[in-house]
């Protein structure tokens, strides 16, 4: 760059000077001293030749030619060191392009192809910005290709959603949430809903095996050391312990559903109506053959205890006398378990002592009183709950 100059002194010769002439000089000079503090190289190139033409019309004034030579001088070195810094610029973001990731570099690249595209045929601007101009495009196609396969996930996903929420999926799903949670009764509900989507109907049937097994399981607990109050199965009915003394349990028929108890609904306590004992009438024999006979098996009849036939304080199991397998309570035992009874109601059943009237035996109402005056023998309308005397010894080591 040329080396700018101080205006020269006036020569000592004297002529003519128009005011005009050095007025304009000394202004020429002043714009050519701006650049001092312009930064941007544009403004600086146009300022040197603003100044170069004022130095021009100033003609032949002092050193005016000369300096309006350098001005534009320094107005082409400082085009030229413009364009050198935005070659470098745009270098350094084509570099800067090719090392980042997509979305930085289609950035970079596009700063780069701008940068290129201004200068023209400077250097090799042209060649660079095709090569910019390239890389722009494939990233293009990329990110088109990217924003595809995003467009085809999400409507994917989207699909999967709409299938779930729409399908045997959803209950299903909720069905293993449930079961997880130990609500197995939601689950199963669930999993009914899902009809026989994937393992469904396996799932429900583990489930119910579940349940079974638990139920057999807290069934011989209570059978085999329930306490009074508990209920467990044994032969074909429900039963509510009364009693327990060692292995022996006294239990009483619970749950009295009639379409259940055909065989326990609409019995008399004698077929004919006259004064008749427990151990006469035709009720002790039913329980005892029909009852007995086809209500327990052969393993479960050898369970059954003897019952006494004493009206008071009977031996568990009786020791001697008359004895049932299969009987009913006496006024006695229906005081002595009053409380436990009062939590059955459901029907009126017999008890197995006389009534206070000729011809009558004691009856438990389904309000939870005790008719001591007692009902006619052979009335028809009221149900049995019988009692039995299990025998529970051993069934553990069995069951194992």
């Amino acid at each position: 760059m040329a080396d700018k100059k101080t205006p020269a002194k006036k020569a000592d010769t004297k002529k003519p000077v128009y005011e005009s002439q050095e007025s304009l000089y000394a202004k020429a000079v002043i714009k050519m001293n701006e650049d001092a503090v312009i930064v941007q190289h544009a403004y600086k190139a146009e300022t040197y030749r603003r100044a170069a033409e004022m130095f021009e019309l100033v003609g032949d004034y002092e050193d005016a030619p000369e300096l309006a030579e350098q001005c534009r001088q320094m107005a082409d070195d400082t085009e030229e060191e413009a364009r050198r810094l935005t070659f470098a610029k745009a270098k350094e973001k084509e570099e800067k392009a090719d090392a980042a990731d997509s979305k930085t570099a289609s950035y970079e690249y596009g700063k780069a192809l701008e940068l290129y595209q201004g200068l023209g045929d400077y250097e090799e601007s042209a060649q660079r910005a095709e090569y910019c101009e390239k890389k722009l495009a494939a990233l293009s196609r990329k990110q088109k290709r990217h924003t595809t396969a995003v467009l085809l996930v999400i409507a994917a996903v989207i699909a999967m959603i709409v299938y779930y929420f729409t399908s045997s999926m959803f209950p299903y799903s909720f069905g293993r949430i449930y079961e997880k949670a130990g609500w197995e009764d939601n689950a199963v509900s669930s999993y009914k809903s899902a009809g026989g989507f994937y393992d469904s109907e396996v799932r429900i049937e583990g489930i119910n095996d579940r349940k079974a097994a638990r139920a057999d399981h807290n069934n011989f607990l209570n059978l085999t050391e329930g306490e009074p109050g508990k209920e467990c199965f044994f032969g074909r009915y429900k039963w509510l312990v009364l009693d327990r003394q060692g292995d022996y349990a006294l239990m009483l028929l619970t749950n009295f559903v009639i379409a259940e108890h055909p065989d326990l609904w609409q019995i008399p306590y004698n077929e004919e109506q006259t004064e008749v004992s427990w151990l006469d009438c035709s009720l002790r024999k039913h329980l005892n053959t029909v009852v007995l006979e086809e209500d327990f098996s052969d393993e479960e009849r050898e369970r059954l205890m003897p019952i006494s036939l004493e009206e008071d304080h009977p031996e568990l199991p009786a020791e001697g006398g008359e004895t049932d397998r299969v009987s009913i309570l006496t006024v006695w035992e229906a005081m002595k378990y009053k409380k436990l009874l009062d939590k059955l109601g459901g029907v009126d059943y017999w008890l197995r002592s006389e009534g206070e009237a000729p011809g009558t035996a004691v009856v438990f109402s389904a309000m939870d009183r005790i008719l001591y005056s007692g009902i006619p023998v052979s009335s028809t309308d009221l149900a049995v709950r019988p009692i039995i005397l299990v025998n529970t010894a051993g069934m553990k080591e069995e069951t194992e």
